[in-house]
């Protein structure tokens, strides 16, 4: 048996004690700072959870005038991310990515300013009709109607200007009906 009092082996004892209590403290304080964080974080995460799915979500589907209006997309899978690949290869703005050969931005910005052509012969050749996936009847049409007026603006830049609806074609008419350009540009000529 030991010959130590139950005193002195309390005294023993109690540097082993106080010395396990800072360990203990030590860690709250460390971890303090992130216990005050935590509810920040959850707070920002729990606001941006949703519109971030949202997001996602968005991305996967066609969102055009009428969509947004409807406040419903077509889901259309990767076709977005699909396009927007396709867009930064082939740099459809620039002229050499374009089937026009056209430097868009510019081309706008410089027919904006045109008022009046006078009485340059001219004819405006358009698609007849226009597909808008996931539209109804009605909705397709209202927006075959605000294209037609579009078009008709352009023939009113020139007294002798006309529009040429054409079936059958894409807005690449050169290319869908060859022969319907070839024919209004001799009309042009005479």
């Amino acid at each position: 048996m030991s010959s130590r009092s139950p005193a002195a082996a309390a005294s023993v004892a109690a540097p082993y004690a106080q010395r396990r209590r800072p360990v203990g403290r030590r860690l709250r304080r460390a971890l303090a700072p992130y216990g005050l964080l935590l509810p920040a974080s959850a707070v920002i995460a729990a606001v941006l959870a949703y519109p971030l799915y949202y997001l996602v979500r968005l991305s996967f589907q066609h969102y055009g005038l009428f969509q947004l209006v409807r406040h419903k997309g077509v889901a259309i899978g990767t076709a977005n991310y699909a396009q927007i690949f396709h867009d930064s290869c082939t740099l459809d703005y620039h002229p050499d990515g374009n089937a026009e050969r056209l430097d868009v931005p510019a081309a706008f910005a410089e027919v904006a300013a045109i008022t009046s052509l006078g009485s340059v012969p001219m004819v405006v050749v358009t698609a007849d009709t226009h597909p808008y996936a996931g539209l109804d009847a009605t909705e397709e049409a209202h927006l075959d109607e605000v294209w037609n007026e579009g078009q008709q603006q352009w023939a009113a830049l020139s007294s002798t200007g006309h529009v040429v609806p054409v079936g059958n074609t894409s807005h690449h008419i050169q290319v869908d009906q060859p022969a319907i350009v070839v024919e209004q540009i001799r009309n042009l000529s005479r």
